[in-house]
Formats: C-alpha cells, structure tokens, sequence
C-alpha cells in the first residue's frame, strides 16, 4: 500500500481468553473447512503494527449468530450441522455462558453471540 493509504476492513475475531479462543476456532473450523483462524484483536493489532500500519480506529461489537443461517452460509450438511449443535450445546457452561447461547424451548441452539471489529489503519508518509 503507497504511504498515506488507508486499510478498512470489518471482521469476526476471536476472543482473547485462550478457552474461548479456541472454542471459537474449533467450531469455525467444523462448520467451514476452508477456516484457518479468527484471530483476536490484539493479534490484529500486532499483525498491522508489525506490517507498518499505524491503528487510527477500532470499534468491537457484539455479533449474533443464527445457528441454522451460520450453518447455511457453509452449506453445511445435515448430519454434520446436528454433532455441531450437538457438540456447542455440550460446552462447558463457562463457554455456553460466554458465547450467550439461546436454546428453544426443544432444547435446539438457536443462536450465539460472537464479536466483530472494524478496524482503520494508516500507512504513514514518513518511517
């Protein structure tokens, strides 16, 4: 990127205590196997830092995640998706409270929240 040039972007992290973190990631990755890694804030921070990018915004929010829309936008099947929600619903109660799981009154995952950023960084004119 040519100095002065700005880097936006908007994206899902993971969270920084390492249980949850690699809850997280686990469950991406069962859901899309073409996921490497959501990667915490702080790595992001330091990842753009280290690449000569100087951070002038970031803004965390929380992100709710529709189990069966999640599941979708992987084209995950069927049988697959079923030992997902089996396997999230049988988490820790630690996790299951972190990650704000709604189940329906059937007992099926609804939803869980998760945490995007969106992050502004600068290339500076200068070294």
């Amino acid at each position: 990127m040519k100095p002065g040039g700005r880097l936006l972007f908007i994206d899902n992290v993971a969270p920084e205590r390492d249980e949850n973190d690699q809850f997280y990631n686990e469950v991406e990755k069962c859901r899309d196997a073409s996921h490497v890694r959501a990667w915490r804030k702080t790595e992001w921070i330091h990842m753009l830092e280290y690449a000569g990018f100087r951070m002038e915004t970031m803004v965390s929010f929380q992100k709710r995640f529709k189990f069966e829309e999640w599941c979708n936008r992987a084209a995950l099947p069927e049988r697959e998706r079923r030992e997902l929600e089996a396997s999230m619903l049988s988490a820790p109660s630690i996790i299951r409270k972190f990650f704000n799981f709604e189940v329906t009154t059937n007992g099926k995952l609804d939803s869980f929240q998760g945490e995007s950023v969106y992050i502004q960084a600068i290339k500076p004119t200068h070294v």
